[in-house]
């Protein structure tokens, strides 16, 4: 994806919390002023306002290709056009007492788990397809690989349904309850757990490839993310892990304080915010670290091809310079709560 196309993606995530109503028009009206788009070397494609009442707000945005899946506080899925902000449509998902996890896409249809039941739209009109029961109430999203979802559950039993004929193609016991999404990394399923598990699954058959448990390691909570090669980890044990894909073995980065957001990965190098050190970019393969942005805390959202690696925090963005860490600017974005690329 272009630089162009990644910027687009994030001005509409900060473009769905306006809530519904007449608006007035001009610079007021938009939650990402010219000034500040401009310098970041971009302009303002669009903005959409959801019909939604007042005491509703915007729970998950997530990013699905060439289109955003939304959901509000009343659990209604919203699809809408990456490239224009339309809404294709809208779909109220469960009861009001349930649980909504995020949105996923699969071949032609998009899911949504509500407590123990999967619900599968047809991506192009929202058509309901398919009700499944899962085989155990979910804790996490889906990975999705062909017909089947992959989630981890609060008993540790990560597991994989067949979304389409609904049984449960395979399962695995781990030793703690999976809070940390269950993702895919290539052709390998990889879930963690509370006791600070972290294993490897063939996707299809659900045969175990490797898991490493290694006292005193603790609970792992933030998402993992993958590449071709490695998948990345972060402990409360106040470590960074860096796997092998393929057999496991990792490098390790010690720091001084539980570590409970997720790592970032952006081509070769892996960003963490670390409480007591800030932004620490890292070689992705090797595990060195290139660079401390030690005043410099949140969530990193992008790396653009001006050399500057973009950080929200607090209503902002912070512009750190890709090779050395250090601050090189802020853009104040006051009234965007959240932000996706």
């Amino acid at each position: 994806m272009n630089k162009q196309c990644w910027m687009l993606v994030m001005l509409i995530a900060t473009a769905m919390l306006t809530g519904c109503g007449p608006k007035p028009r001009g610079a007021d009206f938009l939650l990402l002023t010219p000034e500040a788009a401009e310098q970041l070397n971009y302009r303002v494609q669009w903005q959409q306002t959801l019909a939604v009442p007042k005491r509703v707000s915007m729970d998950r945005l997530d990013v699905l290709g060439d289109v955003l899946a939304a959901i509000d506080s009343d659990h209604v899925l919203s699809i809408l056009e990456a490239s224009d902000g339309a809404v294709r449509w809208s779909r109220q998902v469960g009861t009001p007492a349930e649980r909504v996890t995020a949105a996923r896409r699969g071949n032609g249809w998009i899911t949504v788990g509500a407590a123990g039941t999967a619900y599968v739209y047809d991506e192009n009109n929202g058509t309901l397809e398919h009700k499944v029961a899962l085989g155990h109430v979910a804790s996490t999203p889906p990975a999705i690989d062909g017909n089947f979802a992959v989630y981890g559950s609060p008993t540790g039993v990560v597991f994989a349904q067949d979304l389409v004929r609904g049984f449960v193609a395979w399962e695995y016991q781990l030793t703690g309850g999976i809070v940390a999404d269950v993702i895919i990394a290539e052709n390998t399923v990889i879930a963690c757990d509370s006791n600070g598990s972290v294993a490897a699954f063939n996707p299809t058959r659900g045969n175990l490839l490797w898991r490493r448990v290694a006292p005193p390691w603790r609970r792992i909570t933030a998402n993992p993310v993958g590449s071709e090669a490695f998948v990345y980890v972060a402990g409360e044990d106040q470590a960074l892990y860096g796997f092998e894909r393929t057999t496991g073995r990792f490098w390790k980065y010690l720091s001084e304080s539980p570590l409970t957001t997720s790592p970032v990965l952006i081509a070769d190098r892996v960003f963490q915010d670390i409480p007591s050190e800030g932004i620490v970019c890292f070689d992705a393969y090797t595990g060195d670290v290139f660079w401390r942005a030690g005043n410099t805390h949140g969530r990193v959202v992008m790396m653009t091809r001006n050399e500057r690696v973009l950080v929200s925090q607090d209503n902002q963005l912070v512009l750190l310079d890709s090779e050395t860490g250090q601050v090189k600017g802020r853009i104040a974005l006051p009234k965007a709560n959240m932000l996706e690329t």
